[in-house]
């Protein structure tokens, strides 16, 4: 009877700790380094790359295989199962071939590492994709923040709603002549997945006398593609919106998609707009922005004055101020 329960006993405590040493292997899954031999496979006909697996675990993995997942493409697997030692890189060969029907293109492709019945990670190729870290001569940290919303506003031109209460305002507008704005103007950017949203206040004692001709130019540029935006509103109602590209020919943009509305009041007049993402690029975190805010008063106290902030602190007479991106 002892010995029986030795037995058990034995098999049990067996048991626990390979249990026990099979989870904590899985909890080091972020230690099972994955490096394509391609990250983007646009594929016309029999295709053929390696994976290659680099284990920083702190033990070796007995058996793990890759299981492919795709619609569109046969898969062949080379080897099917495989050891991996502490500290060793190994690779898996892929072959992929198009299924009938299957036009020239690029398709998703989804792989798995299994081994012991579990699953150590999935991949896709786009998601091991190797990010190149954008470098700045500026401190990030002097840049306004430009953080998203989950409440979109109802575009009425008024600011009473809680994505502009949590919003980040650009102030202290600087005048022509070097000096803080006389006239007082406030922008406020938000944005969620869909949508850049932009609001602007301003103070004024001439609303009564307001023409075409007192507007709201907003210069914004996207990184690393050359593009710019200019989106010009006036409180009469109109706005023009207008694209150029890197090499500075200009594009009359449709504006049917863009939502606006204005307010007008007794010493101050507003608006506040919706821009679609597939008219202005979308921002990626930590995407730094050029933008220029500019306003032109020209009823009543002439002015013009204008937002264009760089991490100095200072406003950029001729140029463009930046904001930060985060999501």
């Amino acid at each position: 009877m002892k010995k029986e329960y030795l037995v058990f006993f034995f098999m049990s405590l067996c048991v626990f700790i390979y249990a026990h040493l099979c989870d904590n292997v899985f909890r080091q899954a972020d230690k099972l380094i994955v490096k394509p031999e391609v990250y983007n496979i646009v594929v016309k006909d029999k295709a053929t790359f390696k994976i290659f697996i680099q284990n920083n675990m702190d033990r070796g993995i007995a058996e793990i295989s890759l299981e492919p997942e795709s619609y569109a493409f046969d898969f062949n697997v080379t080897p099917k199962k495989m050891s991996i030692p502490k500290n060793a890189q190994v690779f898996f060969e892929v072959t992929i071939t198009p299924k009938q029907g299957i036009r020239t293109g690029t398709y998703p492709l989804k792989f798995r590492l299994v081994g012991g019945g579990k699953e150590f990670k999935s991949f896709t190729l786009e998601s091991l994709t190797e990010k190149k870290e954008t470098t700045y001569d500026f401190d990030l940290s002097k840049l306004p923040v430009i953080k998203p919303t989950t409440n979109p506003p109802i575009i009425d031109g008024s600011f009473g709603d809680q994505c502009w209460k949590n919003s980040t305002i650009l102030s202290n507008f600087c005048s022509l002549k070097g000096s803080e704005a006389f006239y007082k103007t406030w922008a406020m950017i938000t944005f969620d997945k869909d949508n850049l949203y932009i609001g602007v206040f301003c103070k004024d004692d001439s609303v009564e006398k307001l023409s075409p001709e007192d507007v709201i130019e907003i210069n914004i540029s996207p990184p690393n593609d050359g593009s710019c935006f200019i989106i010009s509103f006036s409180p009469a109602g109109t706005l023009t919106y207008k694209k150029y590209d890197a090499k500075k020919q200009v594009t009359n943009m449709n504006i049917s998609e863009i939502r606006y509305a204005s307010m007008k009041k007794e010493n101050y007049w507003s608006f506040e707009a919706i821009f679609p993402f597939n008219l202005i690029k979308k921002p990626k975190e930590n995407d730094v922005w050029d933008i220029r805010i500019t306003r032109i008063k020209t009823t009543g106290t002439k002015e013009i004055s204008f937002w264009a902030m760089d991490a100095t602190g200072y406003h950029q007479e001729k140029g463009m101020g930046k904001i930060l991106f985060m999501h």
